[in-house]
């Protein structure tokens, strides 16, 4: 009986959210942040992605930063690699620095979006790893030769950022 009643609340959210009416998802966003689900998280980021540049966009993003649960971590980081989030991908990444949730051990993840972004994500990737807490050293030399041996094929933009962000992985060495 649980889980039907679990299933149909879910329901009744997507329910709400697909509606696009701002006040009624300003109270279900209340309601989220006692109760919510990470089942929900998808429908969120859909709505995020639709309406980003509006109200409800900015509404929903502020609600994604405070998000607490540590199953959104891995979510989100499914989202930023799905080519169907590209539009989006920098502000998804920029979440994850301003969110509470460790990303920790999705560091190489987050080097490899460095490498291969654009500017203005490679520095919302960088901010992600300068949060980063814990490395494993062995991990963090590993990347720091990766980085390195990338500076040819980055852009010049970039390459200042790359030297900047080796020097601060440098720093978690010691």
């Amino acid at each position: 009986m649980e889980k039907i009643n679990k299933n149909q609340k879910i329901e009744n959210w997507r329910n709400v959210l697909y509606s696009y009416d701002i006040q009624a998802i300003r109270d279900l966003l209340i309601v989220l942040r006692e109760e919510g689900s990470v089942e929900i998280l998808a429908d969120l980021i859909n709505v995020y992605k639709a309406y980003k540049e509006k109200e409800l966009g900015k509404l929903i993003f502020s609600f994604l930063v405070d998000l607490k649960n540590q199953d959104n971590a891995e979510l989100l980081l499914k989202f930023i690699n799905n080519i169907d989030y590209k539009s989006i991908k920098t502000e998804l990444i920029s979440l994850c620095w301003q969110t509470t949730l460790n990303f920790d051990s999705y560091f190489e993840n987050f080097i490899d979006i460095f490498i291969n972004s654009d500017f203005e994500t490679a520095i919302e990737a960088f901010s992600v790893i300068e949060y980063m807490n814990y490395f494993d050293k062995q991990q963090l030399e590993l990347n720091i030769k990766k980085l390195q041996i990338n500076i040819g094929n980055v852009s010049e933009e970039k390459k200042a950022l790359l030297v900047d962000l080796v020097n601060v992985l440098r720093e978690k060495l010691d």
